[in-house]
């Protein structure tokens, strides 16, 4: 019951926010800054191939970005996730269900380049439900990423240096932390307002990297395949859905992997909202 009145607050929020944005699309010029912002309801949370959590979660977030036109743009996000039961063992208790245990700032500058979409930026990682700032695994990374578009499928790859909690301030050998995100993507506009699509990526962790993460030397770690649609409400507005199969590539990986609990695939999905102006 506590799980469905925090989603119920979730989309009423939702809700106003979207006539807010509507009001303010109907009366402004054409600017070169907006704003969206996203609100996702997962059965679980799994990052990079760890199952963080296994139990449902509410994920927000919200970016500011300004065009420069051919020169690329600059956008701030902040995204958090709010475990939604108190079950999970990597986040604070409260009467509303885990609490927010994870709050992530970044900064992205992205620029096209022809057919190819460049970007890198900065990630921000805090753990308010670990005992931010002194006990926590909060933690700092660079990344570039890049993606060749066409009408086919969109191939990407992204490169992720953790210079803090696996570089341990600089100290490591850059090479030897990284973390690595390739695949496919590729979405279908079934009507003006209707989108399917889908997507595959691998995973491979750096020598470094893997040990902190996972206890184990470089190599393909994870991967991933997954669903989704997208209905456009209004000019402003979208919601979907999403559904994902993750797994690894060797069982020993993962978070308390002695654990009989802890899978070494899992699905999940849930439902995703989004709005902008």
């Amino acid at each position: 019951m506590k799980r469905l009145v925090v989603m119920a607050m979730a989309l009423a929020a939702f809700v106003a926010t979207t006539g807010r944005a509507e009001e303010a699309a109907a009366v402004k010029e054409e600017s070169p800054l907006s704003f969206s912002g996203t609100m996702d309801i997962y059965s679980a949370y799994v990052w990079r191939g760890l199952f963080l959590d296994q139990h449902a979660v509410a994920q927000p977030g919200a970016t500011a970005a300004y065009s420069m036109g051919d020169a690329g743009s600059i956008s701030a996000n902040v995204w958090m996730n709010w475990d939604l039961s108190q079950k999970s063992g990597h986040s604070k208790t409260t009467r509303t269900g885990g609490g927010i245990d994870e709050l992530d700032f970044t900064l992205t500058y992205s620029v096209d380049v022809g057919p190819v979409g460049l970007s890198i930026g900065h990630i921000w990682y805090t753990f308010p439900g670990g005992g931010f700032p002194q006990d926590s695994y909060s933690t700092e990374e660079l990344f570039v990423s890049a993606a060749y578009n066409n009408d086919i499928v969109t191939p990407f790859v992204q490169v992720y240096y953790d210079y803090n909690f696996v570089g341990q301030g600089f100290s490591a050998d850059p090479m030897e932390c990284l973390y690595v995100s390739t695949g496919l993507n590729k979405s279908i506009e079934i009507t003006d307002q209707f989108s399917v699509g889908g997507a595959l990526s691998l995973g491979w962790g750096a020598n470094e990297y893997n040990n902190a993460y996972w206890g184990s030397e470089e190599g393909l770690s994870d991967y991933q395949a997954k669903v989704f649609c997208s209905y456009a409400l209004t000019d402003n507005v979208t919601v979907g859905g999403t559904l994902a199969y993750t797994g690894l590539f060797d069982t020993s990986y993962g978070l308390d992997r002695d654990d009989a609990s802890t899978p070494e695939s899992l699905v999940w999905g849930g439902v995703n909202m989004g709005v902008s102006f």
